[in-house]
Formats: structure tokens, sequence, C-alpha cells
């Protein structure tokens, strides 16, 4: 996977995948780049040790830990300790752009699942018996 493709293919479900994290520490601004089979229970976990606030910036579902190791070989610059790093533009923006295709999917996710469902409303055929029930509807319509 392109390191920059990561949240832009939402991949199939694996056996070893997880949820890829950007948390920040809010007064410092240190942002850790993570992996887990739960973010929730990892950022309770992670507020717990920590003296200031935390907040999830983006979480990508379906990943492996090798895509975790992609991304902090490529915001390597920007690396501080362990899996922290400065608050650099070039994160925040891919955070961004990773959002928005995420949105787009969705959108398009929903507009194909409305697109079935209502395919019947849209031809302009309804049901007009009101004594028939959808699946004699659905047969007569689509045989």
């Amino acid at each position: 996977m392109a390191l920059l493709d990561i949240s832009l293919d939402w991949p199939a479900k694996k056996k070893d995948t997880g949820e890829i994290y950007f948390i920040q520490i809010e007064n410092i601004g240190a942002i850790k780049i993570g992996w887990a089979k739960n973010t929730t229970n990892r950022f309770y976990s992670l507020q717990s040790g920590c003296p200031y606030p935390l907040r999830i910036l983006y979480i990508a579902d379906g990943h492996s830990k090798q895509d975790e190791k992609s991304l902090h070989d490529y915001f390597r610059k920007y690396h501080m300790r362990g899996e922290w790093f400065h608050p650099d533009q070039s994160i925040f923006k891919y955070i961004t752009r990773c959002k928005k295709h995420d949105e787009h999917l969705e959108r398009k996710r929903m507009e194909k699942m409305e697109s079935r469902s209502y395919a019947h409303i849209q031809t302009g055929d309804w049901i007009d018996n009101a004594d028939e029930t959808l699946g004699e509807h659905l047969e007569r319509v689509y045989g």
C-alpha cells in the first residue's frame, strides 16, 4: 500500500487488522501515531499516564502494524521519541486529506445504498394494488 494511500483504500478486513490512530497531547502538541485493536481503550490507557489532556485527531480502521510502520517511516523527520512526533503541518494536512477522502467514500457508499433502496421509486413504478405485498410487488416489477 502506498504511504499516503493508507486511509484512501478501505482495505478488506484481515485477521491482524486494527486501527491506526493519531492522538495529540493538547498542551504540548506532540502527536502519537499508533496502532491498536481498540483505539478507545488505548486512548484511556494513554490518558491515564499523561498529565495533559489528549484528543483523538483521526482513526483509520482496517489497517495493520505494517501500515503504522509505514507512517512512522514517512513522518520520520518529525520523530521525537517512540511513536511520538512533532506537530508539523504535514501531519495535519495528511489527516485532513484522509478525512476528506473518507467522507467522499462514505457519501458514495450512501448514494449507492440509496439508489438500491429506492430504485423502484425512481422508475416511477409503485405498488398499484394496496393488497399487493412488497414481495409480490418486487416479483412483479423485477421478475
